[in-house]
């Protein structure tokens, strides 16, 4: 299954069964990196949840955006590179290893 189906899966998966606009991809006890489908105020909402649930309340910030080269399609004009819009955010006091 290719990288863009397999998100394309997980996005409707989660329009369907909830406002999904951001998803976890990596974290660690220091911070991690959340997938955002858009910087719409639901998507941001919902990221500043995932980053309170992982370090707590008020314990942490954001590091930076970035737009992410996750695959490569080929379309009548050529190439074209598939992205996502990452978020990076770091835990202020590192978490308990879980």
């Amino acid at each position: 299954m290719s990288r863009s189906f397999a998100f394309a899966s997980v996005f409707v998966v989660c329009a369907a069964l909830t406002a999904c606009w951001a998803d976890p991809v990596e974290q660690d006890r220091y911070g991690g990196d959340i997938r955002m489908f858009d910087r719409s105020e639901d998507a941001q909402r919902e990221a500043d949840q995932i980053m309170a649930d992982h370090c707590g309340d008020g314990n942490y910030e954001i590091d930076g955006w970035d737009t992410v080269v996750v695959d490569v399609r080929e379309t009548p004009q050529g190439y074209e590179d598939v992205t996502e819009l990452h978020l990076y955010f770091s835990c202020l006091v590192p978490t308990s290893p879980r």
